[in-house]
């Protein structure tokens, strides 16, 4: 057995146990899709945010 699977034994057993308690967890390059109207608006607060920055 490669040390590197003995290494990283422990993390894919907490990835396999996320993935049957929590389906949701598994990454969907699908749901990282951003819309055209959140593009928008982002591209209009970041120049509010340049134009008027807020102190925190």
């Amino acid at each position: 057995m490669d040390a590197r699977q003995v290494e990283d034994a422990h993390v894919r057993k907490s990835e396999e146990d996320a993935n049957r308690t929590n389906p949701e967890v598994d990454h969907d390059p699908e749901s990282e899709r951003v819309s055209e109207e959140e593009v928008e608006s982002f591209k209009t607060w970041e120049k509010d945010e340049q134009e008027n920055p807020r102190s925190y």
